[in-house]
């Protein structure tokens, strides 16, 4: 009876434990949600200015064009407003004219730029004219494995991997060869690479590339269910740039994916809306209030997020992937989310790219084909959580059961990836 009484205590105490393990606490960074990014992105404005009056004065100065553009780019980052990334390509683009492309280096940066704009194909084009020129083609180089990997080219890449990136002891080849294990699938080997290069530039007390790393590190974590470590780590961030708002929009996924704690997550996106004018976290909150059981929010929202595409210049493809996912539940849009997918298909040719065709096709009622392009150019072609989610709901609507055991076991072990939305599906896969 001693027993059995133990027993039923056991019970009732595992009965009120918390389904989801608390890893935030608000006092931990509250402090930072009232930091806000007017300080410095006025100085930032005050550097373009700087370097403007500058070029006023000596138009010929294509230098002072590159300066502007640093700037722009910078206060990008700060604010997330697409026209300053914009604005910076072209002023690169008129850099880049006026020396005839003939500088290795402006080409760089605007390979760079076009990179943040998914304007692959033109990036690779400018690191290839760079590559002729020659000049500290260790660098051009080292973007040319970026570029590849962007655009699938695997093998290209790895080339650049192992004869051009560097060694174990330079950051710029710690962090490539980090990139590498990840698309590889060895997660604890990225991890690895990624903490010695944060040593590197913390020896070298290089604060930006720091917070670069950290941040890195911070999803890493997060993505090998390490979310304690996640957590801290975004909040190292912040206490280096308390503006950082990628630091920010993760802590509010771990209070949402993680803690299911909707309100929390709601606030802190909140916080960075004040700051940081940027799509993504539009659709945050509509995957949030789908998650709340508030369909008709999550509409709005969407709609919303679709309006601010529209009405704002710059956007161009980089939220084509987010939109053929949209497009394919409107049965009067599945043809143009078709239309995205071919061109993503067209631009980049990786897994993630096919798994969004298989889907606007799948979507379509084109169920023959979409598995036809999941056998042939998804399936054992990635370890990315998104096109294995987008490939096991495909083949679990299409009688292929035998498929599904080892995919579905995979994508529970990357639910805090996928979040909680995904994670019911999957359940019922």
């Amino acid at each position: 009876m001693k027993y059995i009484l133990s027993l039923i205590c056991v019970i009732f105490f595992l009965a009120f434990i918390p389904s989801t393990y608390q890893t935030t606490d608000k006092k931990d960074y509250d402090h930072f949600l009232i930091q806000k990014s007017e300080e410095s992105t006025q100085k930032l404005q005050t550097e373009y200015l700087f370097w403007k009056n500058k070029l006023n004065a000596s138009p010929y100065q294509y230098p002072y064009l590159v300066k502007m553009a640093s700037a722009k780019n910078n206060l990008f980052k700060k604010d997330g407003q697409i026209q300053h990334l914009t604005e910076a390509t072209e002023l690169l683009e008129t850099a880049n004219n006026m020396v005839h492309c003939k500088d290795a280096s402006i080409l760089r940066a605007l390979a760079k730029n076009y990179i943040s704009e998914h304007r692959f194909l033109e990036s690779l084009e400018v690191l290839l004219a760079a590559q002729k020129i020659g000049t500290n083609l260790d660098q051009t180089n080292k973007m040319l494995f970026d570029i590849h990997m962007e655009l699938g080219n695997y093998s290209d890449a790895e080339h650049y991997l192992i004869h051009s990136c560097g060694h174990l002891g330079e950051f710029d080849y710690l962090i490539r060869r980090s990139k590498w294990e990840d698309h590889k699938g060895n997660l604890s080997q990225a991890i690895y690479f990624m903490e010695r290069g944060l040593k590197v530039v913390t020896l070298a007390k290089n604060k930006s590339l720091m917070q670069w790393a950290i941040t890195n590190l911070a999803d890493y974590y997060g993505h090998d269910g390490n979310i304690q470590k996640s957590y801290e780590f975004y909040l190292k961030a912040l206490s280096m740039d308390p503006t950082d708002a990628y630091a920010k929009k993760g802590i509010a996924w771990i209070v949402y994916s993680h803690e299911h704690d909707t309100q929390e997550a709601i606030r802190i996106l909140n916080h960075l809306e004040s700051n940081y004018q940027n799509p993504d976290l539009l659709l945050f909150k509509s995957e949030i209030a789908e998650f709340d059981s508030n369909l008709d929010l999550k509409d709005k929202l969407l709609t919303q997020y679709l309006k601010v595409l529209k009405s704002t210049d710059g956007f161009g493809n980089m939220y084509n992937k987010y939109n053929i996912l949209i497009y394919s539940e409107d049965p009067e849009k599945r043809e143009l989310a078709h239309k995205l997918a071919k061109y993503e298909v067209w631009m980049r040719p990786t897994a993630q790219s096919y798994s969004l065709l298989a889907w606007s096709l799948f979507k379509m009622g084109n169920q023959g084909e979409a598995v036809d392009i999941l056998i042939d150019f998804v399936k054992d072609k990635t370890f990315e959580p998104e096109p294995i989610f987008l490939m096991a709901q495909i083949l679990n609507a299409t009688n292929h059961s035998s498929e599904l055991k080892n995919l579905k076991k995979e994508l529970l072990e990357s639910t805090y990836e996928l979040g909680p939305v995904s994670e019911q599906v999957i359940k019922n896969i």
